[in-house]
């Protein structure tokens, strides 16, 4: 079981950690051979060797169908591990998501098996007439996993027969007063998406949604919202029935209430009413404008700001987009808020506005300039706009002045791109003539942990040894809470580790026993209610140290693992941070399959701080040098006001 008790205050935490440390591990010696435990993990290949895969439970047995080559088979042994073995792994580590792990990450099933960066697997299996058939090396490929989770996560799709868990209380007769508008009927035009389900069925699968947040989510308390009241709002608005188009989106405006911006229905975008703005709204130091989709210019050059649709003013519409986005940061649902503009049609629906297939705009030469506004129209378009990486820039290169520029639009974890970016990070440092450095992240997104475990080090002072760059703790279900603690943690694929896991090093410790005695977070857990704290540690690189000025360009389209990366420079480094905040996100999701609807829904799991307790989701990080775009630096042939001041910001600290 966990030690709840290291969560309760900073102090107490740091004396339960120098308790749980073996003597041994104190040493400031070196080990004679270091764990093997100490190589950070990368994220797992998505592979599987079947195209399905489901349990069939019935304790104490389990039996596992797979189809492998296009044939029913049952597996019987992984790897010469049997099958019973293989499930109480699966069960030990990953609890009630013991099935999706081996269907979906079945790699990562491997690597905790002893067998790492699998890309083949031996098969044992039973075929039906009986036959076992053993299968040496049997290949795993993206294709394969790809139909596996196909079958398993279609939106809408057929859903299989599993054991549902549904909370089971009674429910209000009338919505509270707060969330009354979810309660509206939705039905016919806009909503008729040609799906219909019965109220019974939506209302079981709002009572299976409550039971996963209630017990599993770790952001059920952020933002204080009686989401209990909220649900039994939406579940009288859904009693006769409704498309999977309303209900999918009564969902993500119940979900937006928790403020985590991870948190939300998959698919929504394909499920909402069709009818698209022609153009793309972005935000500006001086206001929203209105870009061609290819970004060649602005839709009215002379008049580039946006100021109403439909003769509404933009505010009314960004009430309304914002209702099905994370109430996260300010500036996460500002920036999705605008972008969720181009779905006009949808947002005319959900708004109860009128339906037209085309879209009235006002446009102005300034922000406040109400004298030379132009009024125009234009048809909407059944083609998505897309927003599209930006910066466009990719790749390395080295600017005037010779600051070296490291674009990293996605935090991958290709092994070919994060060699490119550690070889790109060698050349600058080989060249004396190097007098800064530049990464550029912004726009990103998110994805692995990769890029910072393998960039960071090189910006760190070797002085100062390793350092802690995100502390978590994981939201324990049910289900977890009676099974033991695996030794590496929860978290051990966010390259968090308890502090009594054997993963550290000597070094380690020193700085792991820093932050806990000064960790206080700024929003307190639930000590029943989550696991012992989580700690992720990065060393400075032993061969390699980048000393000269750093800047970090981002702004808030920068999310989740790319938080963590600016987090971790901001606490780990001396770099500046340029731009706008972050969105703030770090939530690590699993996915919830609705038994009726089919719909699914992410759920964040871990709550994930900053060493210095401030919190990521609904935050964000803020920059060092605030700094907004331009109008034209929006464009492909415009400016970079953000790159401009990182590089006067670079040539001030030489």
């Amino acid at each position: 079981m966990h030690d709840s008790s290291m969560i309760r205050t900073p102090l107490a935490a740091a004396a339960l950690l120098l308790a749980a440390l073996p003597a041994a591990q104190l040493s400031t010696a070196a080990p004679a051979t270091p764990p093997a435990a100490n190589a950070q993990p990368a994220d797992f290949a998505k592979l599987s060797p079947f195209t399905t895969l489901s349990v069939r439970q019935t304790d104490p047995e389990v039996v596992v169908d797979v189809t492998f080559e296009g044939q029913p088979y049952e597996l019987l042994a992984l790897d010469g591990t049997p099958i019973a073995e293989v499930w109480q792994h699966c069960r030990a580590h990953f609890a009630s998501r013991a099935e999706k792990r081996l269907a979906e990450d079945i790699v990562e099933v491997l690597h905790g098996l002893g067998s790492p960066n699998a890309t083949t697997v031996d098969l044992e299996l039973r075929a039906p007439d009986g036959t076992v058939r053993k299968v040496a090396e049997a290949p795993m490929t993206a294709a394969n996993r790809d139909a596996v989770w196909t079958a398993r996560n279609r939106v809408g799709g057929p859903v299989p027969k599993v054991i549902v868990a549904r909370v089971e209380r009674e429910h209000a007769a009338h919505p509270a007063e707060p969330f009354a508008w979810l309660a509206e009927p939705r039905t016919g035009g806009a909503w008729d998406d040609g799906t219909w389900i019965d109220g019974d069925l939506l209302a079981a699968d709002l009572d299976q949604l409550e039971h996963h947040i209630t017990h599993e989510y770790s952001y059920a308390e952020l933002t204080g919202v009686d989401y209990h009241a909220a649900l039994d709002a939406a579940r009288l608005g859904l009693q006769g029935g409704a498309s999977l188009r309303t209900f999918a989106t009564r969902v993500a405006e119940v979900m937006a209430l928790f403020g985590d911006g991870h948190s939300a229905p998959r698919g929504l975008t394909a499920l909402r009413t069709p009818g698209y703005l022609p153009f793309l709204v972005a935000d500006t130091a001086e206001g929203p404008v209105a870009l061609r989709p290819d970004r060649s210019g602005f839709v009215d050059p002379e008049n580039p700001f946006l100021v109403s649709l439909d003769g509404r003013p933009l505010d009314e519409w960004l009430a309304v987009a914002a209702r099905t986005r994370a109430a996260g940061s300010r500036q996460f649902v500002r920036r999705h808020a605008l972008r969720s503009l181009r779905m006009i049609a949808a947002l005319r629906a959900e708004a109860g506005w009128p339906v037209s297939d085309e879209v009235s705009f006002t446009l102005a030469p300034a922000r406040h300039d109400d004298e030379d506004w132009r009024d125009a129209s234009a048809p909407l378009t059944m083609d998505y706009p897309l927003y599209g990486s930006w910066p466009p820039a990719t790749g390395a290169d080295v600017l005037d002045g010779g600051v070296g520029y490291l674009r990293i639009p996605s935090m991958t974890s290709d092994a070919g791109e994060l060699a490119g970016f550690e070889a790109a990070l060698r050349g600058f440092a080989a060249n004396d003539a190097r007098t800064g450095v530049v990464l550029d992240v912004r726009g990103n997104g998110g994805g692995s942990r990769d890029a910072l475990r393998r960039l960071l080090p090189f910006f760190m002072d070797p002085d100062r040894g390793p350092q802690v760059v995100n502390v978590g703790a994981l939201r324990l279900s049910p289900e977890r809470k009676a099974l033991p603690t695996p030794p590496s943690g929860y978290l051990e694929n966010r390259a968090l580790y308890p502090a009594d896991a054997a993963h550290w090093t000597p070094e380690d410790q020193i700085a792991l026993v820093a932050t806990a005695a000064a960790f206080l977070p700024d929003w307190p857990l639930d000590p029943e209610a989550f696991s012992a704290w989580h700690y992720m540690v990065v060393a400075p690189s032993s061969d390699l140290h980048i000393d000269v000025p750093v800047a970090v360009l981002m702004d808030t389209g920068c999310f989740s693992a790319t938080d963590i990366f600016l987090g971790a420079f901001a606490a780990a480094t001396d770099a500046t941070l340029v731009g706008t905040p972050s969105g703030g996100g770090s939530g690590r999701t699993q996915r919830v399959r609705l038994a009726h609807s089919g719909l699914e829904v992410r759920l964040s799991t871990m709550a994930s701080f900053r060493p210095n307790g401030k919190r990521y989701d609904g935050k964000g990080i803020a920059p060092d040098v605030l700094v907004e775009p331009a109008p034209t630096d929006l464009l492909l042939d415009g400016g970079d006001a953000q790159l401009a001041r990182a590089l006067e910001q670079i040539a001030k600290q030489r």
